[in-house]
């Protein structure tokens, strides 16, 4: 496989989201930034090999609630394990955006009474009757601030390649 590198480590192709260093948002932060969105992306581990599942999601208190289409081997390698969830947004007419992350046990949830009321957003698209619904603690939660990356500084050289 060949990988480009360049000789301006900090050079990404122009417009490309990169984290703004040294600027890790708060935990209040993090939670409002996924109130503002609804799709996200749960990665957990199915017959030992890493998946990646979109799922519709709502923050409820403290947790993440994850509204999850998921065939039967995804949903029992989900419950009661620790799970990663990543939601984020991109702005490019404004070159920003935000990335947060969460990672904790994820437990299905049997009765949906337990629920409680969801945000006064409207009924959500993904909750329906065949919806499984998880539940997501946000014990461990991290953001980060997303800006458009700049172009390599010497542009005529900026380009090698290495085998890996």
């Amino acid at each position: 496989m060949r990988v480009s590198t360049h000789d301006d480590p900090d050079a990404v192709r122009p417009g490309t989201p990169v984290p703004v260093p040294g600027n890790d948002l708060d935990r209040a932060t993090c939670l409002e930034l996924l109130r503002s969105s609804r799709l996200g992306r749960v990665g957990l581990s199915v017959d030992a090999l890493p998946v990646i599942v979109p799922v519709g999601f709502e923050v409820v208190g403290d947790h993440i609630v994850l509204g999850a289409h998921v065939d039967p081997r995804e949903l029992a390698a989900i419950d009661g394990v620790v799970v990663a969830f990543e939601a984020d947004a991109w702005d490019p007419e404004r070159g920003e955006g935000w990335s947060v992350l969460v990672q904790g046990p994820a437990r299905r949830l049997v009765d949906r009474a337990d629920l409680g009321p969801l945000p006064d957003r409207g009924s959500p698209a993904w909750l329906t009757e065949d919806t499984e619904v998880v539940v997501v603690t946000t014990d461990v939660i991290h953001g980060v601030r997303l800006v458009a990356g700049r172009a390599p500084r010497h542009a005529s050289h900026a380009t090698s390649h290495a085998r890996v």
